[in-house]
């Protein structure tokens, strides 16, 4: 199984480490953001399926709407933030 926290070490790795020559910082931080928002996104959605036991989670490009929609819409205000911080991403 993919560990999501693995994106999440990389996006950090990405933007500590000194602009190289030839590469555009914008695109390292663009490409750190990406991989940030995936680590994040995919530990929520793993959640969901296997902790809370959510099967209805679509296998399509609607499926970050779902996700972010499921954090975002419960009544725990950490679930909120969580769906809120997603969406901001």
């Amino acid at each position: 199984m993919f560990d999501w926290a693995e994106y999440l070490e990389l996006a950090r790795e990405m933007v500590g480490q000194g602009e190289p020559s030839g590469t555009n910082m914008e695109a390292r931080l663009r490409c750190a953001a990406s991989r940030a928002y995936y680590a994040a996104f995919g530990r929520a959605r793993m959640y969901l399926s296997q902790v809370i036991g959510v099967r209805d989670i679509p296998d399509t490009g609607k499926v970050h709407e779902f996700v972010i929609s499921r954090y975002r819409e419960n009544d725990d205000r950490r679930w909120k933030a969580i769906g809120s911080g997603l969406d901001r991403l």
